[in-house]
């Protein structure tokens, strides 16, 4: 796997998960039986959330994308159930249902262009192009 470059976007919904991670722990404390397992399992998938984004494989948009659905279903459907009842969601409800189509889409996009981009050479890579010391006099024949 070629690393990737550091991208600042994916730097930022790093920490942004790093902060999740965090939250589910300091609720983690106080919770009790399958309440404090469901945060520890949150806190894993957080930074382990992270850390791909950071990493980037290809491949990270599939799990991230059933995480996203996860995460619509759980937060975007608490947003929706507070909205009909109260008229305010909870902004983390809300900036969860907002962020995770963003990266998605995000990483999606990176993997397509990622697929373009191997199937492509770059320019000077298996084009037959001149290397060092090209267009040199090799015996009265001009190798170009």
């Amino acid at each position: 796997m070629t690393p990737r470059s550091v991208d600042p976007v994916f730097v930022v919904a790093a920490l942004c998960f790093v902060g999740a991670a965090a939250s589910h722990v300091v609720r983690g404390v106080g919770a009790e039986g399958g309440d404090r397992l469901r945060h520890v399992v949150f806190v894993a998938i957080d930074l382990l959330a992270a850390a791909g984004l950071l990493v980037r494989p290809r491949w990270l948009w599939a799990p991230f994308a059933v995480l996203t659905l996860q995460q619509l279903h759980g937060h975007g459907g608490q947003a929706w159930a507070d909205w009909r009842a109260t008229g305010r969601p909870a902004a983390v409800d809300v900036a969860v249902a907002l962020f995770m189509p963003v990266v998605l889409a995000l990483l999606v996009r990176e993997a397509r262009a990622g697929s373009t981009a191997e199937a492509q050479p770059t320019r000077g890579e298996d084009q037959g192009e001149p290397g060092p010391g090209a267009g040199e006099d090799v015996g009265g024949v001009d190798p170009r």
